[in-house]
Formats: structure tokens, C-alpha cells, sequence
């Protein structure tokens, strides 16, 4: 006798039943009375035992049955989304397009516990239709992760007091497109521990930095949370490496992760620091329309693709280091809202494989498309300054001077507009100890 039917699924937990939430109206057209009968059949399965599962079993299917011949008799498919549903569904096979604690498990309070390790996709990875669904809600925020939308449901789904556990990509501290979930987590969980693997991988042949975090869903003015920074994990049982607790106070939209005596010492930096964007100009690296187009290797043969004149050395993430970059081995095609197309005929004929390019919008919103893409970047290189470049997201925060070379999305250029400092001390600043002490605190990690 098999005592997991309603019991174990496997689901998509983000998508619940229409009309299933709290206090909603069952809709005009749904078989009410097809509903309330699969509902008793369930209750019923639920203690049941022996033969008479067996039973009940049959006589759900049956009631599934006659519903969908009512459904097709009365031409409602399409009008009774959660009859469909319903009528379609197999608790007993145990996986389901959708999710609901009350049909599949009997839970009308909660549960107390969820455990999960959920899938780290970023949104634009998503299935279109997936990230349509996903945009109505009203926790979306641009470039959200998958799994940030699990901890939103969670909530939802645990009891008062219920506890939240997960292991997840630890790039969520401090990145800026999750200040929605930070927030939403200080105001709605009690923080009670997380457990930073910060450089380690957790698991094999999978390139994400990790971390375990347990919530606890009660509304609560203050609390500490543990903090504690596993850098070896042989040694976690031990807990050798960083640990200290960190005050609600110190959690929202950004959370500072550091110890009293650090959060005080970083707070004055913030206050009383002058910021590198009010005397510098700061921007992402260059997009290019088409990496496999208009980025190149230096000893690939060129000459198909574009002038000479248009090539330009380029960077890669992990290039730049601390006072110095590697010998590019990478060149890009550039070309701006003032490159005259005309004078490059090789570059032109390649335009028909960019991104932005039709020919209803023609030439010149492509060529806005290869590098050039805005006219920041062109004032940025074209200001006869030396600019200092660095990672965007790296364990080894490092800076340097660019030397003439463009780099990618993956990197910050910096001119320096002040005439009060030369981009050498600013080059000093950036890489001193202090600053690699505050980036290690404060700044994004690798992924």
C-alpha cells in the first residue's frame, strides 16, 4: 500500500490554481459542484486505508471524468481555466504543471518548514512566455534570478513562525538588481543565521558561488542575525572562519555584512568619503551587437570582417589587474554614430548579421548596434585621457590604466574629470589596502 498519492510531487511551485487563493470567488463558468465532490473524495482519500483507497481512487478519476465531458458537452474549456485543470490532473503519477498545498497535500494553515535548493537561472535565460508571468508580480525587479521568486512564494506558503531554508547563489548580498528581495526579506523573515561559502563550490561542475540562509517568518522590530563566512569548507563543522551577528538595523535594500566595530569604521567611509562619481565619469564596458562577429581573436585573419582601422585591442574581465593589464589577446570591431559606413566596405558587408540590423531601420541603427553602442562610451574614449579600468564582479579587486584598449560589459572605465588629482594617485587610491579592505566588505563578488 503506497501512502505517498498526494503526498509527493513534483511541481512548478510558482504557478498556483486559479481561483485557489484566499477568500477568491470561484469563477461564472467553473463546475462548482464538480469541484466540491473532488474536494470531499480527497478529504476522505487522505485517511483512508487498504481497499478503500483503492476505491476512492477510482471514484476521483470517474468525478474527473464526467467534469471534463462537461466541460467539452458545454463548449467551457476555455472559459473554466480551473475546472480544466483540475479535471486533467493526476495526483497519483506525482508531478503537476502547477502547485496548491490545500489540493495536493490537505495544508490549509501553512506548512512549517520548506527546505530547497532552488534553480539559480538568470530572468533573461527564461522561456519568454515564463518571464511574462513572472513580470506581473509584483516583487519583479530587472534582472531577477529565478530563485528569488521562490523565496516570495515561500512566504506565502510557510505558516507564522514556519522556517525558510535554502541554499542559493550568494551573489544576491550584495548585487543591485536583488534590493527587492533584500528588503522584502528584513521586513517579512526574522534572519536567523546565513552561512556564506564565499569563494568555494558547493557542488561539482557547477560555477556558483553559495550559501545556506534560515528564515523565520514572524514579524519582529529587532533581532541579530549569525553571520559566518565558511572559507574552507573541510572546516565547517568548525566554524574557523569569519563570524559575527548582524543587527536588523544594518539589513534593507543593501545589507552591510560586516562586524560591529567594521560597520562603524565603513558607515564613517560612506559619510565622510568623497565619492569617486563626483569628480569621475563611470561606465560599463562596450556591448558589442555580436560577439562572434565583432569580437576576434588577434591571430584569427581579420580581413573578412573589417578594416584595420576599426580594430581595436580588447579586454577581457580577466585581464585587469592591480596596477597592470595582460597582453590583449582579443581585438574589437569599433564603430560609433559617426563612423561613415561608406569609408569601411568590408565592415559594412557584415552588417546584415547584427543585432539591430533590417532592413526597414537599415544601417544606421546597427552600426549603433557593434560597439559604440551610446554616446557615453564615445565621449569616455575619445577624451584624450588616460582611463583606469576594472572588473565588474571579481574575487581580486584590482585597478589599472587601460592603455588604449576597449573592454567588454564585464568591466568599469573611469575618467578621471577632476584637475585636483592625476590618474596616477587615483590609480594609488583605488588599489591601497583600505579600499580593497571596504571592497571585500561591501563590494560584488564573482559570481
Amino acid at each position: 500500500m503506497s501512502l505517498l498519492d498526494f503526498k509527493f510531487v513534483t511541481a512548478n511551485s510558482l504557478i498556483g490554481l486559479p481561483g485557489s487563493q484566499e477568500n477568491s470567488q470561484i469563477g461564472l463558468f467553473e463546475d462548482e459542484a464538480g469541484i466540491r465532490e473532488l474536494k470531499e473524495l480527497r478529504d476522505m482519500f487522505f485517511t483512508a486505508f487498504g481497499a478503500e483507497r483503492d476505491r476512492l481512487k477510482l471514484k476521483f478519476v470517474q468525478a474527473q471524468n464526467r467534469m471534463f465531458q462537461r466541460l467539452i458537452s458545454e463548449g467551457l474549456k476555455s472559459h473554466a481555466e480551473l475546472t480544466t485543470k483540475l479535471s486533467i490532473w493526476d495526483p497519483f503519477s506525482h508531478t503537476s504543471s502547477w502547485f496548491d498545498p490545500e489540493w495536493m497535500f490537505g495544508i490549509t494553515d501553512g506548512f512549517d518548514i520548506v527546505i530547497a535548493n532552488p534553480p539559480y537561472v538568470q530572468f533573461q535565460k527564461l522561456d519568454i512566455n515564463f518571464r511574462e508571468v513572472l513580470r506581473k508580480s509584483s516583487h519583479y525587479e530587472s534582472q531577477s534570478d529565478l530563485w528569488y521568486f521562490f523565496v516570495y512564494k515561500v512566504y506565502q506558503l510557510l505558516q507564522v513562525g514556519g522556517l525558510l531554508t535554502f541554499i542559493v547563489s550568494n551573489y544576491f548580498l550584495q548585487a543591485g538588481h536583488a534590493e527587492t528581495l533584500r528588503k522584502f526579506i528584513t521586513n517579512n523573515f526574522k534572519a536567523r543565521s546565513i552561512t556564506n561559502f564565499t569563494d568555494n563550490y558547493v557542488f561539482e561542475n557547477v560555477g556558483v558561488h553559495s550559501l545556506i540562509m534560515l528564515l523565520e517568518k514572524v514579524e519582529t522590530i529587532d533581532y541579530d542575525m549569525q553571520y559566518y563566512e565558511c572559507d574552507d569548507l573541510s572546516t565547517l563543522r568548525l566554524k574557523n572562519g569569519r563570524t559575527f551577528n548582524i543587527n536588523k538595523s544594518a539589513l534593507g535594500e543593501t545589507w552591510l555584512l560586516a562586524s560591529d566595530n567594521d560597520s562603524i569604521f565603513i558607515n564613517k567611509l560612506v559619510s565622510q568619503g568623497v565619492k569617486l562619481g563626483s569628480f569621475s565619469k563611470i561606465s560599463n564596458g562596450i556591448k558589442s551587437g555580436e560577439d562572434s562577429i565583432c569580437i576576434l581573436n588577434k591571430n584569427a585573419d581579420t580581413g573578412g570582417f573589417a578594416e584595420a582601422q576599426l580594430l581595436k585591442n580588447y579586454l577581457k574581465n580577466s585581464d585587469i589587474h592591480r596596477y597592470y593589464i595582460d597582453d590583449s589577446s582579443k581585438s574589437i570591431i569599433y564603430s560609433c554614430s559617426s563612423t561613415i559606413l561608406e569609408d569601411y566596405p568590408i565592415f559594412k558587408t557584415i552588417f546584415p548579421n547584427i543585432k539591430g540590423y533590417s532592413k526597414k531601420n537599415g544601417l544606421k541603427e546597427a552600426r549603433l548596434m557593434t560597439s559604440g553602442n551610446y554616446i557615453g562610451h564615445v565621449k569616455i574614449y575619445q577624451s584624450n585621457k588616460q582611463l583606469i579600468v576594472t572588473p565588474y564582479r571579481t574575487n581580486n579587486i584590482g585597478f589599472a590604466l587601460n592603455m588604449g584598449c576597449l573592454s567588454g560589459t564585464d568591466t568599469y572605465i573611469i575618467l578621471n574629470k577632476s584637475d585636483r588629482i592625476n590618474e596616477f594617485v587615483l590609480l594609488a587610491l583605488l588599489n591601497s589596502k583600505l579600499i580593497r579592505w571596504f571592497y571585500e566588505r561591501t563590494g560584488k563578488k564573482e559570481r
